[in-house]
């Protein structure tokens, strides 16, 4: 770390300042001016001091938490450029490359095994990879996804795995220590995720709910945080802009991983962001070793669900968005559900034009 090859000398000083300072409210500010200060060429200088200092706990949070209460972090941080607001999360990621692409492989095995419905293999492997890697919303994703499945599976001794395996799982992810906006997104997920209820509808509620709610401008900022996570396949459809990037890079550098994976796939093909995280090298490495094989989504695909092929897919597009096939699936449904203005009464089931039986596997 070396703040002389900062390159503007007030942006040196303000990080001087910001690295002296112990009040969270003056930090705050002295990074927020900071960062109004930032060029493009000294964004790689400015992660390096934020990686090798406490400020990148202070300002995104830890990057692989192993406390509910740092897996969201929301910030009073303002955008910036998003070019620079890009380049900034992108060189988090580059600089955490090696663990993020080891967690990236050990995604890669679980989507495989949970998608293959081998739950006492995909188990195990979740264990594993949260001691190896903290906690983070989009393992949460995984787990709560693991134990309903395991409800409804045909297989013997079911009851016995959700006592001996799942249930101990879904104990990190549910606990006294979580934060307000935490607990929210976890009721979002049981909501989403339980296959005895309309994820259409219960997507719908959550929605209008937040909607409803007349936040302070703190509060706002959790409440925009927690809708962009519902409709971020469909939103980045049209335009990514700098206030995203803030939402998730409030969270953990695995969901930010998983997140940037699953907004490329949404972004128009004229957008110049898409094709900056398309091409970054992080990015491209992890979102190979996140794809199952072809075998598996077919296999997935066969399985028998106990709820319409409609909602199985938008249930799969929830929890596996850092994979293709799997995001578009959830935009075409998003899109429609946004069509029909979210009003959708808990005893219709929606008729779609798109199956996912009929929609593209490529990874």
């Amino acid at each position: 770390m070396n703040i002389t090859q900062l390159t503007n000398h007030q942006l040196r000083n303000q990080i001087r300042g910001a690295l002296a300072n112990t009040n969270v409210k003056t930090r705050y500010s002295t990074l927020a001016t900071a960062r109004r200060l930032l060029h493009l060429k000294d964004v790689p200088t400015l992660v390096s001091i934020f990686s090798t200092t406490d400020l990148a706990d202070f300002y995104f949070g830890p990057p692989f938490p192993d406390n509910l209460r740092t897996i969201f972090k929301p910030t009073l941080r303002q955008p910036i450029d998003l070019e620079l607001e890009i380049e900034e999360q992108l060189f988090r990621l580059h600089h955490y490359q090696d663990k993020l692409l080891a967690a990236a492989s050990a995604i890669g095995r679980i989507n495989e095994s949970l998608l293959r419905g081998d739950l006492a293999s995909t188990g195990k492997l979740v264990d594993k990879f949260i001691e190896a890697y903290g906690l983070s919303a989009f393992m949460a994703k995984k787990v709560i996804y693991l134990h309903f499945t395991a409800a409804t599976s045909l297989a013997a001794d079911t009851s016995e795995f959700q006592r001996t395996v799942s249930g101990p799982l879904l104990g990190h992810f549910i606990g006294a220590s979580e934060s307000s906006l935490y607990s929210q997104y976890i009721n979002l997920l049981l909501d989403i995720c339980d296959p005895s209820t309309n994820c259409f509808q219960a997507r719908s509620d959550h929605l209008s709910l937040w909607r409803r709610s007349q936040p302070d401008q703190h509060e706002h900022r959790l409440v925009d945080l927690l809708m962009q996570r519902i409709l971020y396949p469909t939103h980045y459809s049209t335009i990514l802009n700098p206030n995203h990037l803030l939402y998730f890079s409030s969270s953990t550098l695995l969901d930010l991983l998983t997140d940037l994976s699953a907004i490329s796939y949404c972004l128009p093909s004229a957008a110049t962001s898409r094709s900056k995280l398309l091409s970054h090298q992080t990015l491209m490495e992890a979102r190979k070793l996140f794809r199952p094989t072809r075998s598996a989504l077919q296999s997935f695909l066969l399985q028998r669900h106990s709820v319409s092929a409609e909602q199985a897919a938008y249930r799969a597009g929830f929890v596996f968005s850092e994979l293709r096939p799997f995001a578009r699936w959830r935009q075409v449904l998003d899109v429609e559900l946004l069509a029909r203005e979210n009003i959708l009464p808990a005893t219709e089931q929606p008729c779609f034009s798109y199956f996912p039986s009929n929609l593209s596997l490529r990874a």
